[in-house]
């Protein structure tokens, strides 16, 4: 069962594109993050509502992992990273609580949420030596 929302930012991220309507703010990237908490969690929901795990320089091993274009295939309706992406927890572990699920922005200056999950099997808690793999896909079959 997928717990997954496409955010409204995703979808206008999404329609920028394919009208070909510049953003230099958006950027061009996508990073793949981790959520510990997150506000009302919905469709209107933007980055600032999502709390990621405690990020401490190298030294619980949480960070946001980048997605460039090269990194996502895409398949009739279907996008997707080309390989599981993984997050490695460190001595200590993550910090902040449990893992709930992950979600997706776009780079640039005003980062936009184009999509957030659930895990339906968590959540996880991140001590030292956990992994965890994250394959994004997502389908725009309406």
């Amino acid at each position: 069962m997928s717990l997954g929302i496409f955010h409204n930012e995703g979808r206008l991220v999404m329609c920028q594109l394919v009208a070909g309507i510049p953003a230099p703010d958006r950027g061009i990237d996508l990073e793949l993050c981790l959520f510990t908490a997150c506000t009302n969690r919905n469709q209107a929901s933007i980055a600032a509502d999502f709390t990621e795990p405690t990020q401490g320089a190298g030294a619980n091993g949480y960070a946001r992992i980048q997605l460039p274009p090269s990194a996502l295939v895409a398949t009739g309706t279907m996008m997707s990273t080309n390989a599981a992406q993984t997050f490695a927890a460190l001595a200590g572990g993550f910090g902040g609580g449990a893992v709930l699920g992950y979600f997706v922005l776009t780079t640039g200056t005003t980062p936009r949420v184009l999509a957030s999950e659930l895990f339906d099997s968590g959540p996880y808690t991140m001590v030292a030596g956990a992994r965890l793999n994250i394959l994004w896909q997502f389908d725009l079959n309406l």
